[in-house]
């Protein structure tokens, strides 16, 4: 098995990393018949993704994302769904800024520079203490416990989804366009905290993708727990660590598997190092093991993810270019108009416009003129550029983020909350909630427009005649219609 040389960089010395003589099994078990008191699986470690960031959660978001954009004719759907958008992204954000300050956490630099573990997983030692690792030798498996948060995955397509259709939004959206410039400046502020908070987003994925370790577990040669698993912490028959006692989790194993010595029941058939673990943002018991691994394993994983983070960034790059250049064309009036239309047709006519004019009289003239040509094509060459990064180019890639990072999701994170917890249907309701509010102002103007309403709202006020002097004193909006009484014959 061939594991990746950036896990070379997580130590000091260089050398006593995962061994190379160390021969896994499909399902990531330890192969060997030297040590018949327990067995060894690779593993991974993680905190399931909140239930605020649900499956539910995130469906809903992409919605009205995208509802925010595409139903740029109807004002009142855009406030409600923009809205939404705002303050889910602006708290995805607010949380990226959180993880990043607490990142180093789930990798102590103390361990990876000085100390760390080591077990006996495969074969015999001769003194009981590490060796290199070489054909048909012992295997020292090295052990650096962590269980990682899979928000890092939730925070990052939620907050890269706002960031990516921000920019089709400055184009399709007649609301924020025409928008007075008080709300247009609190959608400048909610960017700015989009774009920091994808930028941590980033820098906590890639963290997660390079420094997660492979975690392990140690099972009876007979028996096993069944995954997935939710941690009840760590056992008491496990000593705690003194920050430099290397062997604790060898002799552990060997006094628990090989002797027989038990202070006590355990809680599960095999025992797991990363229960030890601690999270700021999480408790304990919410660690949820599964099969497999997570982080840079291999040379191939190690090739993907490093081009997934370059393009990533990339992105990132361009949307930022392409939006600064779309919101100066469309905030600053100074700009010439035939500079403004942001579609494709009209930026082409404009270029071609430039070429289709008569040369000067003379030298100098057709000299001049060409340089104005050329700057001015280059340009509009330049807005051409980000009109179609805005109008084509930006909705196949947030389409095509969003279906990566749900897959990424649902295969490879510890799971999530299904839609019968209140976490789940709760965003739903509150979804529906904001829209059926939103529709209120429209249907009751709509509503006292027709002609039944008012000859209701008459004949009230004809039956009530101190309702309708109430109403006159009060200024009521709504025009009071006059009622002529007629008069009694004598």
């Amino acid at each position: 098995m061939s594991f990746s040389p950036s896990f070379n960089s997580l130590y000091a010395d260089g050398q006593r990393t995962i061994p190379s003589n160390v021969i896994l099994d499909q399902n990531l078990w330890v192969i060997g018949n030297n040590i018949s008191s327990f067995r060894t699986q690779q593993i991974q470690c993680g905190y399931p993704i909140s239930g605020g960031y649900g499956p539910t959660a995130r469906y809903i978001y992409y919605f009205l994302s995208i509802l925010s954009v595409v139903a740029h004719k109807q004002s009142w759907v855009v406030s409600a769904a923009l809205a939404s958008v705002m303050v889910y992204s602006s708290t995805a954000a607010i949380h990226a800024f959180v993880i990043t300050r607490i990142r180093t956490l789930l990798q102590p630099r103390a361990i990876v520079a000085w100390k760390y573990e080591v077990v006996l997983v495969q074969g015999h030692s001769a003194d009981g203490y590490w060796e290199p690792a070489y054909q048909d030798g012992p295997v020292w498996y090295p052990i650096l416990p962590m269980a990682w948060d899979a928000d890092v995955d939730a925070v990052l397509a939620i907050v890269a989804t706002a960031f990516l259709l921000l920019l089709p939004m400055q184009i399709w959206s007649k609301t924020l366009r025409y928008a007075p410039t008080e709300k247009r400046r609190i959608v400048l502020v909610w960017a700015l905290l989009v774009f920091a908070g994808l930028i941590c987003a980033l820098v906590n994925f890639a963290y997660v993708w390079l420094w997660a370790f492979p975690q392990l577990r140690f099972c009876p040669v007979d028996k096993e727990d069944v995954l997935p698993l939710t941690g009840p912490g760590l056992d008491d028959n496990v000593e705690p660590w003194d920050g430099s006692d290397e062997y604790r989790w060898n002799r552990t194993l060997t006094d628990y598997f090989v002797y027989g010595n038990r202070s006590g029941p355990v809680a599960t058939e095999c025992f797991y190092p990363c229960f030890g673990t601690s999270w700021p943002l999480r408790q304990k018991s919410d660690i949820l093991v599964l099969e497999g691994d997570t982080g840079v394993v291999s040379d191939s994983s190690s090739s993907i993810g490093i081009w997934f983070l370059f393009t990533g960034y990339l992105v990132v790059g361009i949307f930022t270019i392409s939006s600064l250049t779309v919101a100066f064309l469309v905030s600053f009036s100074f700009i010439p108009s035939s500079w403004r239309p942001l579609d494709i047709p009209a930026s082409t006519r404009g270029i071609l416009s430039l070429w289709s004019n008569c040369p000067g009289n003379n030298a100098r003239d057709t000299e001049m003129r060409m340089w104005d040509k050329l700057w001015r094509t280059a340009v509009r060459l330049w807005i051409l550029g980000n009109v179609f990064v805005a109008r084509y180019l930006a909705p196949i890639v947030t389409v095509g983020f969003i279906v990566s990072m749900e897959w990424i999701m649902w295969t490879a994170d510890p799971g999530v909350e299904s839609f019968r917890h209140v976490g789940q249907w709760s965003v739903l309701v509150g979804a529906l909630l904001v829209l059926l509010v939103a529709t209120i102002p429209t249907a009751v103007s709509r509503l006292f427009e027709t002609r039944l309403v008012g000859f209701c709202v008459k004949f009230i006020l004809g039956k009530v005649p101190w309702l309708r002097r109430y109403l006159t004193r009060r200024k009521f909006r709504t025009p009071v219609p006059q009622v002529t009484q007629r008069r009694r014959s004598v």
